[in-house]
Protein backbone atom coordinates (compact mmCIF):
# COMPACT_ATOMS: atom_id res chain seq x y z
CA UNK A 1 0.00 0.00 0.00
CA UNK A 2 1.20 3.50 -1.12
CA UNK A 3 2.22 5.42 2.42
CA UNK A 4 1.46 8.96 2.64
CA UNK A 5 4.04 11.05 4.24
CA UNK A 6 2.10 12.99 6.71
CA UNK A 7 2.20 14.07 10.35
CA UNK A 8 0.72 11.70 12.71
CA UNK A 9 -2.62 12.37 13.69
CA UNK A 10 -4.58 12.41 17.46
CA UNK A 11 -8.02 12.16 17.60
CA UNK A 12 -9.85 13.48 20.23
CA UNK A 13 -11.08 10.58 21.54
CA UNK A 14 -10.57 6.78 21.87
CA UNK A 15 -12.29 4.14 20.13
CA UNK A 16 -14.49 2.56 22.30
CA UNK A 17 -15.40 -1.08 22.19
CA UNK A 18 -17.78 -2.46 19.26
CA UNK A 19 -17.33 0.84 17.51
CA UNK A 20 -17.29 0.61 13.87
CA UNK A 21 -14.08 2.25 12.68
CA UNK A 22 -15.44 3.51 9.53
CA UNK A 23 -18.13 5.69 11.28
CA UNK A 24 -15.04 6.09 13.95
CA UNK A 25 -13.02 8.06 11.33
CA UNK A 26 -15.80 9.83 9.21
CA UNK A 27 -17.41 11.62 12.02
CA UNK A 28 -13.89 13.08 13.36
CA UNK A 29 -13.64 14.63 9.99
CA UNK A 30 -15.81 16.81 11.27
CA UNK A 31 -14.04 17.93 14.37
CA UNK A 32 -10.99 18.91 12.95
CA UNK A 33 -9.59 22.50 12.97
CA UNK A 34 -9.87 24.68 10.13
CA UNK A 35 -11.86 22.31 7.66
CA UNK A 36 -9.54 19.80 7.49
CA UNK A 37 -10.07 16.07 6.97
CA UNK A 38 -8.55 12.76 7.68
CA UNK A 39 -7.11 11.93 4.08
CA UNK A 40 -7.84 8.90 2.65
CA UNK A 41 -5.31 6.03 1.58
CA UNK A 42 -5.29 5.11 -1.72
CA UNK A 43 -7.90 7.51 -2.81
CA UNK A 44 -7.60 9.39 -5.59
CA UNK A 45 -8.61 12.75 -4.87
CA UNK A 46 -8.33 14.77 -1.93
CA UNK A 47 -12.58 15.03 -1.16
CA UNK A 48 -13.02 10.77 -0.87
CA UNK A 49 -14.29 10.22 2.18
CA UNK A 50 -13.32 6.86 4.19
CA UNK A 51 -16.06 4.35 3.30
CA UNK A 52 -18.10 2.94 6.25
CA UNK A 53 -19.47 -0.15 4.78
CA UNK A 54 -16.28 -2.23 4.18
CA UNK A 55 -13.54 0.12 5.11
CA UNK A 56 -10.30 -0.63 3.86
CA UNK A 57 -7.00 0.95 4.85
CA UNK A 58 -6.86 -0.10 8.14
CA UNK A 59 -2.96 -0.49 7.95
CA UNK A 60 -2.55 3.02 6.95
CA UNK A 61 -4.32 4.55 9.95
CA UNK A 62 -3.08 2.80 12.61
CA UNK A 63 0.03 3.45 11.35
CA UNK A 64 -0.78 7.32 11.38
CA UNK A 65 -3.72 8.01 13.83
CA UNK A 66 -1.65 7.86 17.54
CA UNK A 67 -2.90 5.40 20.14
CA UNK A 68 -4.86 3.09 17.39
CA UNK A 69 -4.83 -0.42 18.02
CA UNK A 70 -2.77 -2.41 15.16
CA UNK A 71 -4.48 -3.93 12.07
CA UNK A 72 -5.75 -7.19 13.08
CA UNK A 73 -7.20 -5.52 16.64
CA UNK A 74 -9.28 -3.04 14.46
CA UNK A 75 -10.66 -5.69 11.66
CA UNK A 76 -11.35 -8.22 14.66
CA UNK A 77 -13.04 -5.53 17.14
CA UNK A 78 -14.15 -2.93 14.94
CA UNK A 79 -14.91 -4.24 11.84
CA UNK A 80 -17.35 -6.87 10.51
CA UNK A 81 -14.67 -9.18 9.34
CA UNK A 82 -15.67 -11.56 11.91
CA UNK A 83 -19.56 -11.91 10.87
CA UNK A 84 -18.64 -12.73 7.49
CA UNK A 85 -15.12 -14.80 7.10
CA UNK A 86 -17.13 -17.44 9.29
CA UNK A 87 -19.17 -18.30 6.35
CA UNK A 88 -15.85 -17.82 3.90
CA UNK A 89 -13.62 -20.14 2.23
CA UNK A 90 -9.82 -19.39 3.15
CA UNK A 91 -9.09 -17.64 -0.58
CA UNK A 92 -12.17 -15.35 0.47
CA UNK A 93 -11.11 -14.51 4.19
CA UNK A 94 -7.94 -13.42 2.74
CA UNK A 95 -9.05 -11.40 -0.11
CA UNK A 96 -11.41 -9.96 2.59
CA UNK A 97 -8.22 -9.40 5.14
CA UNK A 98 -6.08 -7.54 2.34
CA UNK A 99 -9.30 -5.54 1.08
CA UNK A 100 -9.64 -4.12 4.88
CA UNK A 101 -6.00 -4.10 5.63
CA UNK A 102 -5.13 -2.06 2.15
CA UNK A 103 -6.49 -1.25 -1.08
CA UNK A 104 -10.13 -1.50 -1.63
CA UNK A 105 -11.16 -5.04 -3.87
CA UNK A 106 -12.90 -4.69 -6.86
CA UNK A 107 -16.54 -6.47 -6.23
CA UNK A 108 -15.98 -6.88 -2.67
CA UNK A 109 -19.82 -7.03 -2.48
CA UNK A 110 -20.41 -10.21 -4.60
CA UNK A 111 -17.41 -11.60 -2.88
CA UNK A 112 -19.48 -11.49 0.71
CA UNK A 113 -22.58 -12.76 -1.19
CA UNK A 114 -24.30 -9.60 -0.61
CA UNK A 115 -25.72 -9.06 -4.24
CA UNK A 116 -29.57 -10.11 -2.95
CA UNK A 117 -29.07 -8.94 0.68
CA UNK A 118 -30.73 -5.36 1.33
CA UNK A 119 -27.90 -2.69 1.73
CA UNK A 120 -26.24 -0.96 4.49
CA UNK A 121 -27.74 1.71 5.82
CA UNK A 122 -27.03 4.02 8.41
CA UNK A 123 -28.92 2.25 11.41
CA UNK A 124 -29.07 3.50 14.98
CA UNK A 125 -30.46 2.35 18.32
CA UNK A 126 -32.13 4.62 20.34
CA UNK A 127 -31.91 3.68 22.99
CA UNK A 128 -28.33 2.78 22.70
CA UNK A 129 -27.52 6.21 21.93
CA UNK A 130 -29.51 7.85 25.15
CA UNK A 131 -27.36 5.01 27.09
CA UNK A 132 -23.97 6.29 25.23
CA UNK A 133 -24.80 9.79 26.32
CA UNK A 134 -25.74 8.84 29.90
CA UNK A 135 -22.19 7.11 30.52
CA UNK A 136 -19.85 9.26 28.44
CA UNK A 137 -21.65 12.49 27.31
CA UNK A 138 -21.60 10.75 23.51
CA UNK A 139 -23.06 8.10 21.18
CA UNK A 140 -21.37 5.71 19.10
CA UNK A 141 -22.04 4.12 15.90
CA UNK A 142 -22.64 0.12 16.54
CA UNK A 143 -20.46 -2.64 13.88
CA UNK A 144 -23.16 -4.68 14.87
CA UNK A 145 -25.76 -1.92 14.02
CA UNK A 146 -24.69 -1.67 9.94
CA UNK A 147 -24.99 -5.38 9.07
CA UNK A 148 -26.39 -5.35 6.05
CA UNK A 149 -30.14 -6.65 6.61
CA UNK A 150 -30.23 -5.99 10.52
CA UNK A 151 -33.39 -4.47 11.24
CA UNK A 152 -33.51 -5.00 15.33
CA UNK A 153 -31.25 -4.09 18.15
CA UNK A 154 -30.11 -7.28 19.97
CA UNK A 155 -29.34 -5.34 23.76
CA UNK A 156 -33.13 -3.34 23.65
CA UNK A 157 -35.16 -5.30 21.20
CA UNK A 158 -35.69 -2.01 19.15
CA UNK A 159 -36.10 -1.91 15.87
CA UNK A 160 -32.87 -0.03 14.38
CA UNK A 161 -33.70 3.52 13.31
CA UNK A 162 -32.14 5.76 10.00
CA UNK A 163 -32.71 9.04 8.42
CA UNK A 164 -35.49 9.78 6.82
CA UNK A 165 -35.12 8.97 2.71
CA UNK A 166 -34.01 13.10 2.45
CA UNK A 167 -31.12 12.88 4.56
CA UNK A 168 -29.99 9.31 4.06
CA UNK A 169 -30.08 10.29 0.51
CA UNK A 170 -29.30 6.41 -0.28
CA UNK A 171 -25.08 6.10 -0.80
CA UNK A 172 -24.57 9.78 -1.24
CA UNK A 173 -24.15 10.76 2.58
CA UNK A 174 -23.51 14.07 3.61
CA UNK A 175 -21.02 14.82 6.19
CA UNK A 176 -23.45 15.95 8.89
CA UNK A 177 -25.16 12.80 8.79
CA UNK A 178 -22.20 11.71 10.79
CA UNK A 179 -22.74 12.29 13.81
CA UNK A 180 -25.29 10.55 15.92
CA UNK A 181 -28.74 11.50 17.39
CA UNK A 182 -32.25 10.47 18.18
CA UNK A 183 -33.32 13.27 15.70
CA UNK A 184 -33.31 13.21 12.06
CA UNK A 185 -31.10 16.21 10.39
CA UNK A 186 -33.42 17.92 8.50
CA UNK A 187 -35.22 19.25 11.53
CA UNK A 188 -38.60 18.31 9.71
CA UNK A 189 -38.93 14.62 9.95
CA UNK A 190 -38.87 12.04 12.05
CA UNK A 191 -36.04 9.60 11.74
CA UNK A 192 -37.96 5.99 10.67
CA UNK A 193 -37.29 2.43 11.06
CA UNK A 194 -35.17 0.27 9.10
CA UNK A 195 -37.85 -1.72 8.53
CA UNK A 196 -41.79 -1.90 9.60
CA UNK A 197 -42.77 -5.69 10.70
CA UNK A 198 -45.07 -7.94 12.61
CA UNK A 199 -44.37 -9.68 15.78
CA UNK A 200 -43.16 -12.62 13.70
CA UNK A 201 -40.66 -10.50 11.56
CA UNK A 202 -39.41 -8.59 14.83
CA UNK A 203 -38.87 -12.24 17.18
CA UNK A 204 -36.53 -13.43 13.78
CA UNK A 205 -34.67 -9.87 14.09
CA UNK A 206 -34.05 -10.43 17.89
CA UNK A 207 -32.73 -13.96 16.79
CA UNK A 208 -30.35 -12.96 14.02
CA UNK A 209 -29.36 -9.70 15.86
CA UNK A 210 -28.25 -11.91 19.04
CA UNK A 211 -26.88 -14.48 16.79
CA UNK A 212 -24.90 -11.70 14.71
CA UNK A 213 -23.38 -10.24 17.86
CA UNK A 214 -21.90 -13.84 19.10
CA UNK A 215 -20.28 -14.55 15.74
CA UNK A 216 -18.52 -11.26 16.04
CA UNK A 217 -17.28 -11.65 19.47
CA UNK A 218 -16.14 -15.15 18.66
CA UNK A 219 -18.66 -16.58 20.90
CA UNK A 220 -19.32 -19.49 18.78
CA UNK A 221 -18.76 -22.98 18.17
CA UNK A 222 -15.48 -23.42 15.27
CA UNK A 223 -17.09 -25.57 13.37
CA UNK A 224 -20.01 -23.29 12.71
CA UNK A 225 -19.39 -22.36 8.46
CA UNK A 226 -21.53 -22.60 5.30
CA UNK A 227 -20.16 -26.11 5.03
CA UNK A 228 -21.56 -27.46 8.94
CA UNK A 229 -24.65 -25.76 8.21
CA UNK A 230 -25.65 -27.28 5.09
CA UNK A 231 -24.43 -30.56 6.90
CA UNK A 232 -27.24 -29.94 9.20
CA UNK A 233 -29.92 -28.79 6.75
CA UNK A 234 -29.37 -31.81 4.88
CA UNK A 235 -30.17 -34.20 7.29
CA UNK A 236 -33.27 -32.05 8.43
CA UNK A 237 -34.63 -31.83 5.19
CA UNK A 238 -33.84 -34.79 3.09
CA UNK A 239 -30.63 -36.10 1.56
CA UNK A 240 -29.33 -34.38 -1.35
CA UNK A 241 -30.28 -35.77 -4.75
CA UNK A 242 -28.36 -34.11 -8.15
CA UNK A 243 -31.53 -34.26 -10.18
CA UNK A 244 -34.50 -33.34 -7.12
CA UNK A 245 -34.82 -30.25 -5.30
CA UNK A 246 -37.02 -31.73 -2.75
CA UNK A 247 -34.92 -31.09 0.09
CA UNK A 248 -34.57 -27.31 -1.04
CA UNK A 249 -38.32 -27.07 -1.06
CA UNK A 250 -38.68 -28.14 1.77
CA UNK A 251 -35.95 -25.61 3.11
CA UNK A 252 -37.88 -22.84 1.41
CA UNK A 253 -41.70 -23.46 2.76
CA UNK A 254 -40.12 -23.96 6.45
CA UNK A 255 -38.12 -20.32 6.31
CA UNK A 256 -41.72 -18.78 5.08
CA UNK A 257 -43.54 -20.94 7.41
CA UNK A 258 -41.26 -19.83 10.49
CA UNK A 259 -39.81 -16.39 9.28
CA UNK A 260 -42.87 -15.48 7.19
CA UNK A 261 -42.56 -15.19 3.15
CA UNK A 262 -42.38 -11.36 3.58
CA UNK A 263 -39.00 -11.40 5.84
CA UNK A 264 -37.74 -14.14 3.91
CA UNK A 265 -37.57 -12.35 0.43
CA UNK A 266 -36.54 -9.47 2.55
CA UNK A 267 -33.67 -11.23 3.64
CA UNK A 268 -32.92 -12.26 -0.48
CA UNK A 269 -33.70 -16.06 -0.02
CA UNK A 270 -34.25 -17.50 -3.15
CA UNK A 271 -35.06 -20.67 -4.74
CA UNK A 272 -31.40 -20.90 -5.79
CA UNK A 273 -30.56 -19.66 -2.58
CA UNK A 274 -32.16 -22.50 -0.59
CA UNK A 275 -30.93 -25.17 -3.32
CA UNK A 276 -27.23 -23.64 -2.57
CA UNK A 277 -28.10 -23.85 1.53
CA UNK A 278 -28.81 -27.93 0.85
CA UNK A 279 -25.35 -28.11 -1.03
CA UNK A 280 -27.26 -28.83 -4.48
CA UNK A 281 -25.50 -27.55 -7.63
CA UNK A 282 -26.16 -23.98 -9.00
CA UNK A 283 -22.85 -23.03 -10.56
CA UNK A 284 -22.64 -20.85 -7.49
CA UNK A 285 -21.17 -22.62 -4.46
CA UNK A 286 -21.54 -22.30 -0.96
CA UNK A 287 -23.75 -19.86 -0.33
CA UNK A 288 -21.40 -16.97 1.75
CA UNK A 289 -24.05 -14.34 3.08
CA UNK A 290 -24.24 -14.78 6.79
CA UNK A 291 -27.81 -13.58 7.08
CA UNK A 292 -28.84 -16.13 5.00
CA UNK A 293 -26.63 -18.99 6.66
CA UNK A 294 -28.13 -18.02 10.44
CA UNK A 295 -31.30 -17.60 9.27
CA UNK A 296 -31.56 -21.19 7.97
CA UNK A 297 -29.57 -21.79 11.26
CA UNK A 298 -32.85 -20.34 12.91
CA UNK A 299 -35.23 -22.61 11.16
CA UNK A 300 -33.74 -26.00 12.74
CA UNK A 301 -32.51 -24.28 15.98
CA UNK A 302 -34.21 -21.51 17.71
CA UNK A 303 -30.54 -20.07 18.84
CA UNK A 304 -27.31 -21.34 18.88
CA UNK A 305 -27.46 -23.44 21.26
CA UNK A 306 -27.46 -27.31 20.23
CA UNK A 307 -25.24 -26.70 17.02
CA UNK A 308 -22.45 -29.36 17.98
CA UNK A 309 -24.72 -31.75 18.96
CA UNK A 310 -27.02 -30.88 15.93
CA UNK A 311 -23.72 -31.27 13.49
CA UNK A 312 -22.71 -34.73 15.39
CA UNK A 313 -26.29 -36.54 14.29
CA UNK A 314 -26.08 -34.65 11.02
CA UNK A 315 -22.20 -36.37 10.58
CA UNK A 316 -23.09 -40.06 11.92
CA UNK A 317 -25.70 -39.52 9.28
CA UNK A 318 -23.73 -38.82 6.18
CA UNK A 319 -21.09 -41.22 7.51
CA UNK A 320 -24.21 -43.96 7.37
CA UNK A 321 -25.35 -42.44 4.39
CA UNK A 322 -21.82 -43.46 2.43
CA UNK A 323 -21.49 -46.97 3.77
CA UNK A 324 -21.99 -50.09 1.82
CA UNK A 325 -25.18 -51.80 1.89
CA UNK A 326 -23.55 -54.87 4.34
CA UNK A 327 -22.50 -52.28 6.43
CA UNK A 328 -25.66 -50.38 6.98
CA UNK A 329 -27.47 -53.98 7.28
CA UNK A 330 -24.57 -54.81 9.91
CA UNK A 331 -25.44 -51.63 12.07
CA UNK A 332 -28.92 -52.18 11.64
CA UNK A 333 -29.10 -55.73 12.76
CA UNK A 334 -25.81 -56.65 14.95
CA UNK A 335 -27.31 -59.84 15.61
CA UNK A 336 -27.54 -60.63 12.32
CA UNK A 337 -25.44 -64.24 11.47
CA UNK A 338 -22.69 -64.10 9.25
CA UNK A 339 -23.16 -64.92 5.41
CA UNK A 340 -22.26 -68.77 5.07
CA UNK A 341 -18.85 -69.13 3.84
CA UNK A 342 -17.86 -71.21 0.74
CA UNK A 343 -15.67 -72.60 -0.91
CA UNK A 344 -11.99 -73.72 0.59
CA UNK A 345 -12.94 -71.59 3.85
CA UNK A 346 -15.99 -73.93 4.59
CA UNK A 347 -15.34 -76.68 7.21
CA UNK A 348 -14.97 -80.28 6.57
CA UNK A 349 -18.16 -82.35 7.29
CA UNK A 350 -16.25 -85.87 7.01
CA UNK A 351 -13.16 -86.90 8.68
CA UNK A 352 -12.20 -90.12 10.96
CA UNK A 353 -13.53 -88.47 14.09
CA UNK A 354 -17.01 -88.07 12.23
CA UNK A 355 -20.06 -89.94 11.82
CA UNK A 356 -22.56 -89.15 9.14
CA UNK A 357 -25.79 -89.45 9.18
Amino acid sequence: MEQINSPSFLLQRALLPSEDFGLYVASHALDLSLGRTLPVPNAKSHSARPGFAHVSGLQWYSQNIRDLPNVDELMLGHTRYPLFAQFLSEFEKDTLRSHHSSCPVPGITGILGLANSPRTRMSTCHACIRSDIKAQGYAIWRREHLVPAAYVCATHQEPLMTFCDLCEAGHRRMRSNWRLSTKCICGVHSMKPILKTDSIGMELGIRLATMVEKVLIQEVPPSLSSDSITKILVHTFGVQRSRSNTSAQRLLEALRDKCGRDMTDYLGIKKETALRLVGLPTGHGAVRNPMHNLAALYVVSDAMEGFEEKLALATESEAYRFMSENEQSVIANPRKRKKRLSGDDRPETTGPDLKLV
